[in-house]
């Protein structure tokens, strides 16, 4: 389960380093607090409840259906863009 898709994020090597051996609950707030903003694009679940190791099943449940609401939101988002504006290229025709 460790590596699920729903655990992994995009970080710097220095950033890797910095949480290696710390658990959620000690890093997430540290990141919460100094980068505001961070974890919502990240699909990263706000419950704190949900950081706790205990909990780690049910965080990922919830950051799988983060995401693909952000998939979807993305999609749509996409779809609206194509039918608002016209192509120019007479190719697609």
């Amino acid at each position: 389960m460790v590596n699920e898709i729903a655990n992994r994020v995009p970080l710097t090597e220095s950033g890797n380093l910095d949480i290696f051996d710390s658990r959620p609950t000690e890093y997430l707030p540290t990141v919460r607090e100094n980068h505001r903003g961070a974890l919502k694009p990240a699909f990263i679940p706000l419950d704190e409840r949900l950081w706790k190791i205990e909990n780690y099943e049910e965080f990922l449940a919830k950051r799988q259906q983060l995401i693909a609401e952000g998939i979807s939101d993305y999609l749509d988002g996409l779809v609206e863009d194509s039918v608002l504006r016209p192509t120019t290229d007479q190719s697609m025709i």
